[in-house]
């Protein structure tokens, strides 16, 4: 569930609470005129994530989807 959105500050936070807690907090920079900073960071029960697998995870989804928007797929 997104819990908060701000476009002015390219960030987005959502939780998901599944038996535990996870919340990731995404932040959007553009750095040129074709080229965007993404940066994930990730709480599981209030501790940082150190375990790579759910950011490979997001940024796997993430280049699908941007994939699939340059290539008008849908």
């Amino acid at each position: 569930m997104i819990d908060r959105a701000d476009d002015a500050l390219g960030t987005v936070t959502a939780t998901r609470a599944a038996g535990t807690i996870v919340r990731f907090t995404v932040i959007v920079r553009e750095a040129g005129d074709r080229r965007t900073i993404v940066r994930a960071s990730g709480q599981h029960n209030l501790e940082a994530l150190t375990d790579p697998l759910p950011f490979q995870r997001f940024y796997d989804a993430l280049s699908q989807s941007l994939f699939l928007a340059a290539n008008n797929v849908e």
